[in-house]
């Protein structure tokens, strides 16, 4: 084997291993990311990262990327920069296996340090940028039977309005977002 064929098979090897990473992000919630997509961003990467949107434009300058497609939303401030990335994508998990549809306990398990978000809503939890809404079928927020039903990640410094996106988000794991 000659100089040139060592060079090619390691290129080829470090390629197989970048698809293999990029592979390995897909579907990833992080403490910083949802699908690789991060907050601060643009409509393109958003696009990019989930597909088809619907546009929704909102009090205060606010839009609302809706995507049907992979059940979640991303709010943009009125700079067109990401404030919050919202979803009930059953599919997106942390390393330690919880998202959407998981159950309370094992969020609990998983992330020992989520708390209750206060205030009058006690289905919100959170670990830092991280917001979960937790509640069960009846909407209420019965931890023996609950399960997250959306998971947020905000931007820093969080927007004013962070309890109102998750709290009031029409997404439900499980369930179809919009067009």
């Amino acid at each position: 084997m000659n100089a040139r064929h060592v060079i090619t098979i390691a290129t080829v090897g470090l390629l197989a291993l970048g698809a293999a990473t990029a592979v390995g992000q897909a579907n990833l919630i992080t403490p910083t990311s949802i699908n690789g997509a991060e907050t601060g961003q643009t409509r393109a990467k958003y696009r990019a990262a989930f597909g088809t949107a619907r546009t929704d434009y909102l009090e205060g300058g606010l839009v609302r990327m809706v995507f049907g497609g992979s059940t979640t939303e991303v709010y943009l401030s009125a700079a067109k920069k990401g404030k919050a990335i919202i979803t009930a994508n059953a599919a997106y998990k942390t390393a330690g296996g919880v998202g959407p549809c998981s159950t309370f306990a094992s969020l609990k398990a998983a992330i020992p340090a989520v708390a209750r978000a206060g205030g009058a809503d006690k289905r919100l939890w959170k670990s830092g940028r991280l917001w979960f809404r937790v509640e069960n079928n009846a909407g209420t927020a019965d931890l023996t039977t609950a399960t997250v039903r959306a998971v947020m990640l905000v931007a820093t410094p969080p927007p004013a309005m962070k309890k109102a996106f998750i709290g009031n988000t029409g997404l439900n794991c499980g369930a179809p977002a919009g067009p």
